[in-house]
């Protein structure tokens, strides 16, 4: 079976947790026994030369990848306008024969023949739920994406968690026998080199690490508000944001422009590759996640994975990605996550119960699983596959 895989998310300069997903799980689908039996094209385009020369590349022989580059904005337009052309139809072009099925890891600007099955990656549907959490830019790339065409398009549809699943029905009406969950795993972290004079290595600071982008839907202001107050207890707190500026962060860098005494305890050390992230989890007391909504929170598992305790905000799929292992403040109570914080950045035994809980709730999540149940549901669900 020779199965399309759009790799377009594996293309930003700067992962996000989607395309981390991506790279995790096909890294895992490519290295599965059973998928030696089938051929599989990821597909990236970009005009872009930086962008070209991050297309993914795997050593496999069932594995190929194949570029093009046509200019992004005349693509999109074409799909948005016309439905054309299909992503299988670009493949084909290029030299890449026909195909059986194709897969999407996220939306995108996408469209495929009909009559070949499309399995479609859904990561949330925030942008339906609350979309005062994204400026106007994304709010008109999602409309102009077209998810409902999408859905309507997609042969089965893939969740990263039951909370996205569950949401797909209520939102968007897809039935549950139309959707199947593939959740994430922790991603493995390179082993780091952090010496005691690194950024990261006030022993005697009790130091809260927060992972991701800096903006409103990660609920920033939030946690500023409650460090403020956790500041009153313990002056020697620190609070380390991981993560670049987005959305709602101007109203962030302005609270803690009039709170001095806070920012001067805040470093914000914005993107980081693997090794700073690995360093950063390593030596933090805690790590925060008060986010608003997630589809999934892949930084509660790198957390939970490296013994590290965690506090989450309740609703989405928090609470489902988390289980027992993590403390939970309601995202909306500055002073309840502030009296969360505080009570487990100075109670050693929870803090060793929360991270023995933390270990196990990580090795409930497996990359190799979720690759098989992928494999699994693409050929159950295409008729007649091409051996």
């Amino acid at each position: 079976m020779r199965i399309l895989i759009d790799g377009r998310p594996l293309l930003e300069a700067q992962p996000t947790g989607v395309s981390r997903y991506a790279r995790h799980l096909l890294d895992a689908l490519f290295a599965l026994p059973e998928a030696r039996e089938h051929e599989f094209i990821v597909y990236t385009n970009s005009a872009s030369a930086a962008m070209t020369a991050r297309a993914p590349q795997w050593s496999y022989a069932h594995v190929r990848s194949l570029h093009t580059r046509y200019p992004n904005k005349l693509l999109h337009a074409g799909i948005v306008l016309t439905g054309r052309p299909t992503i299988d139809t670009l493949v084909r072009r290029a030299g890449g024969g026909t195909v059986d099925a194709v897969i999407a890891l996220n939306p995108h600007f996408l469209s495929v023949t009909p009559g070949i099955p499309f399995f479609l990656t859904i990561h949330d549907v925030s942008m339906q739920i609350a979309p005062d959490l994204f400026s106007l830019r994304a709010r008109l790339w999602h409309r102009a994406v077209n998810l409902p065409r999408l859905l309507q398009q997609a042969t089965h549809v893939f969740s990263v968690s039951e909370s996205t699943r569950t949401d797909l029905q209520t939102y968007f009406g897809v039935a549950s026998q139309h959707s199947t969950t593939i959740s994430p795993a922790a991603p493995p972290l390179p082993t780091h080199n952090c010496e005691p004079t690194c950024v990261f290595a006030h022993t005697n600071e009790p130091s809260i690490l927060m992972i991701g982008t800096r903006e409103k839907r990660k609920n920033i202001l939030g946690a500023l508000t409650a460090f403020e107050l956790v500041l009153r207890q313990l002056p020697t707190a620190r609070l380390i944001l991981l993560g670049t500026a987005g959305y709602g962060w101007d109203e962030a860098q302005q609270f803690l422009d009039n709170h001095p005494e806070v920012s001067s305890r805040v470093q914000i050390l914005g993107f980081a590759d693997e090794a700073t992230k690995s360093a950063a989890i390593a030596h933090a007391t805690i790590c925060l996640y008060p986010s608003w909504y997630e589809g999934f929170g892949i930084p509660l598992l790198e957390a939970f994975a490296a013994g590290v305790p965690v506090i989450t905000s309740y609703g989405s799929a928090l609470a489902e990605t988390a289980g027992d292992a993590a403390l939970f403040a309601l995202p909306w109570r500055p002073d309840m996550l502030a009296d969360t914080i505080h009570t487990l950045l100075t109670d050693s035994a929870l803090q060793n119960e929360m991270r023995a809980r933390g270990f196990a709730r990580a090795r409930a999540f497996d990359w190799s699983d979720s690759a098989r149940l992928l494999l699994t549901s693409v050929l159950q669900q295409t008729e007649s596959p091409t051996q």
